[in-house]
C-alpha cells in the first residue's frame, strides 16, 4: 500500500495492472522457491492460485483506501 501511495501519480487509475505487477512477482517467487526446492511443487501453485485472489484484491482496496485517482 505503502508504494501504491508513493507513486500514486504514476499508478493513478491502474490498481489492476499494479496488482498483476505484484502477482508476476510473486508466482516468480514461488516457481523459484519450487525448483530451488524450498518448496514442493504443490505448495507453489496453491502460493499462485491463493495470490490470483490476493493481488488484485489487496491492490483494488489500496486504491480506494488511498483514494489515489
Amino acid at each position: 500500500m505503502l508504494l501504491l501511495g508513493l507513486s500514486s501519480g504514476a499508478w493513478a487509475d491502474r490498481w489492476l495492472f499494479y496488482g498483476l505487477i505484484w502477482f508476476v512477482m510473486f508466482a516468480a517467487s514461488e516457481v523459484g522457491d519450487a525448483i530451488s526446492g524450498r518448496s514442493t511443487w504443490a505448495e507453489a501453485l496453491l502460493g499462485i492460485v491463493s495470490e490470483t485472489i490476493y493481488a488484485p484484491t489487496s491492490a483494488f482496496v489500496a486504491y480506494r483506501i488511498l483514494g489515489v485517482g
